[in-house]
């Protein structure tokens, strides 16, 4: 088959071989795809740049049979050095592409979830990414993927009548629940200020503060939602902690 030329972020690279890698990568059109990048490891010609985040042009052709493509080059137009210099952005960037990387089905076109993560990848350059911002990639994304918590609404009845003194957040369920259809063994505690904060977060509102409880409760809630679709933690959680912690003790 032909080559075909496409925007890609690099989502993961394994080395295969003595001279190959198997490359996972996002195309706007084609979706998370993987493939036989032959010669990666000795030819920087080819496959210039092509490190985890890395956003560039790919050649990929597909292989008739086979789940593998073959990454025919790969040149980098943004290799995320700045972010890389930075431990907690390093930190950051892990976990935004493996949340992508994990969370997207192959072969389905999400221009939506593409430009969402080359966006935020380039905004590490800058640093680490706000709380809030985080939030809001994560709920995003899980829009982007019909995954959506329901905030405003009560998973159980729907009703839109929420922030009472019951109310939980029941990723099983799928989103917030009210005192009514909630109960004291089902999901997480939402405090009215939590769920008003996703809210925010989800809609990239910047303006009002919240305390620290709220956004911890928020946090909470949307990490369940997350470790329900993918049935278990991420690996790149346990090291913005470590992250986090060693900053505090300094």
């Amino acid at each position: 088959m032909v080559a075909e030329r496409t925007r890609a972020i690099v989502l993961r690279v394994v080395h295969f071989g003595e001279a190959d890698c198997v490359v996972t990568l996002l195309s706007p059109g084609r979706g998370k795809l993987a493939g036989v990048a032959r010669g990666a490891r000795v030819s920087r010609k080819r496959f210039a740049g092509m490190g985890l985040g890395a956003v560039g042009d790919a050649q990929v052709k597909e292989r008739r049979g086979q789940e593998l493509w073959s990454l025919e080059s790969f040149e980098a137009t943004r290799s995320l050095a700045g972010a890389a210099a930075d431990v907690a952005a390093a930190a950051h960037c892990g976990y935004l592409i493996e949340l992508a990387r994990e969370l997207l089905p192959a072969h389905e076109p999400e221009p939506g979830v593409f430009a969402l993560l080359e966006t935020a990848l380039a905004a590490l350059e800058d640093g680490p990414l706000p709380v809030l911002s985080l939030r809001r990639f994560e709920l995003t994304l899980l829009g982007f993927l019909g995954m959506a918590p329901a905030l405003e609404r009560c998973a159980g009845c729907g009703s839109e009548w929420l922030d009472g003194p019951a109310q939980r957040f029941d990723a099983a369920r799928g989103g917030v629940v009210c005192g009514q259809c909630g109960g004291a063994a089902m999901g997480l505690p939402l405090p009215p200020e939590a769920r008003r904060y996703l809210v925010a977060a989800r809609g990239g509102e910047r303006g009002e503060q919240f305390e620290r409880a709220a956004i911890e409760a928020g946090r909470d809630a949307v990490l369940s939602a997350l470790h329900a679709h993918l049935g278990r933690p991420l690996k790149s959680l346990e090291f913005i902690a470590k992250v986090g912690r060693a900053r505090q003790a300094e």
